[in-house]
């Protein structure tokens, strides 16, 4: 390559090395886990391969259970069409919980595994909308740093994403906790 202004460096690869990704996942099939761990990594970018978003309810008044709903992406998944008509597709989704002030040791990690067989009907609603995955996770009071995944399992796509959630403490706590503040 060249350019005509004048003291100008062109630098450059003249090429790069591509890994086939399916050869290689068969090879090492470890590797997918290693990749799901560090997606729930708070440290890590967020991963994009695999399209969601996410509802976080907290939880209601005298509760400690804190509500995650996933509405994966349809077109991010690879369905895989089986001999009965049926379209088949093995989701994970996970959630690693973090104090607010501690982000090196997780407090709670917790996943679920939705294994799909969709008859011609469902897989046609869920294709123009999205593909649920919930999970539960019960919290003591506090503020939290919350990293949600979700992997399709037929192509090792993921995908992650942040989140905060506060448990609040007992109406009691609560009460003593603005006398302080004042």
């Amino acid at each position: 390559m060249k350019t005509r202004r004048k003291g100008i460096n062109l630098r450059y690869r003249t090429g790069y090395f591509a890994i086939d990704r399916e050869a290689d996942a068969a090879r090492h099939p470890e590797r997918k886990d290693v990749d799901y761990n560090l997606a729930l990594s708070p440290e890590s970018p967020s991963f994009s391969a695999l399209l969601f978003m996410a509802q976080i309810t907290p939880p209601a008044p005298g509760s400690s259970t804190v509500k995650l709903l996933y509405a994966i992406e349809p077109q991010s998944i690879q369905f895989i069409p089986d001999a009965e008509g049926l379209q088949r597709a093995q989701i994970d989704c996970a959630v690693r919980v973090f104090s607010s002030d501690d982000l090196d040791n997780p407090v709670k990690s917790e996943g679920t595994k939705v294994n799909a067989a969709l008859k011609p009907e469902a897989f046609a609603k869920i294709k123009s909308k999205f593909f649920p995955c919930q999970l539960q996770v019960d919290l003591p009071p506090g503020h939290y740093f919350l990293r949600l995944a979700a992997r399709d399992n037929g192509s090792g796509n993921v995908g992650s994403v942040n989140a905060q959630v506060t448990v609040p403490g007992s109406s009691t706590a609560a009460r003593s906790d603005k006398r302080h503040a004042h």
